[in-house]
């Protein structure tokens, strides 16, 4: 084992997941990638899987994890990683988000700000940020035959997304009745991101194909 790794189960950290993939082609469909995404929100970082608890043993359980919580620390790394977006499978243009490195990573602190009244049993929460970086960015517009279009200049990204730990044991661990809960702890998502300088170079035909792609993609 490595020493990074030794590192993190010596720690807080319960359950630590790394992976590194290679060459990745992805055809984003939306259905599909909100599917999975939920998937990956509801159960698998939830842990709970439809589970049955009684009170008295949701409110154990509630006092137990937020007094001696435990962590699952994620690093993902995907090397040359490319996005497809198509109007139809079957059309003659498509576009491709070549994303080169794409890395994914989660980092907890304690946080105060979200404690929204005072309480004398709780100082802070935890938080936890899922943060998402890559190296350089292009946008490409490619076309059956073989050709391509360069849509974008190479550009650096960086998202964080938020959000509270264990936010239903906080509440009931500290007995706060369900209508105060929202205006007690703040369980919102936030997500900052910011971007090296981005130049984009659409004609109007491409900027057409865009809104194919975006309209019968995404939206429809």
């Amino acid at each position: 084992h490595h020493e990074s790794y030794m590192k993190e189960i010596s720690t807080d950290v319960e359950y630590v997941f790394n992976l590194v993939l290679n060459s990745i082609r992805l055809n984003y469909v939306n259905q599909q990638v909100l599917r999975i995404s939920n998937y990956i929100f509801n159960f698998i970082l939830d842990f709970e899987f439809a589970e049955i608890y009684t009170y008295e043993e949701k409110l154990k359980k509630a006092l137990k994890g937020t007094k001696n919580p435990t962590f699952t620390s994620i690093g993902i790394t995907l090397n040359q990683p490319k996005v497809i977006l198509q109007a139809k499978p079957n059309s003659e243009v498509y576009f491709e988000l070549d994303l080169d490195l794409l890395s994914i990573t989660t980092e907890r602190f304690q946080n105060k700000e979200r404690i929204l009244k005072p309480l004398t049993t709780l100082e802070y929460v935890y938080s936890e940020n899922y943060v998402i970086t890559t190296s350089d960015i292009v946008l490409t517009k490619k076309f059956r035959d073989g050709g391509s279009i360069w849509l974008s200049n190479p550009f650096k990204l960086e998202l964080v997304f938020e959000r509270c730990m264990w936010y239903d044991d906080y509440i009931l661990a500290n007995y706060i009745n369900q209508e105060d809960k929202i205006s007690t702890i703040d369980n919102s998502y936030t997500l900052k991101g910011k971007a090296t300088p981005i130049f984009l170079k659409f004609n109007q035909e491409d900027y057409l194909d865009v809104m194919d792609a975006i309209n019968l993609n995404l939206i429809f």
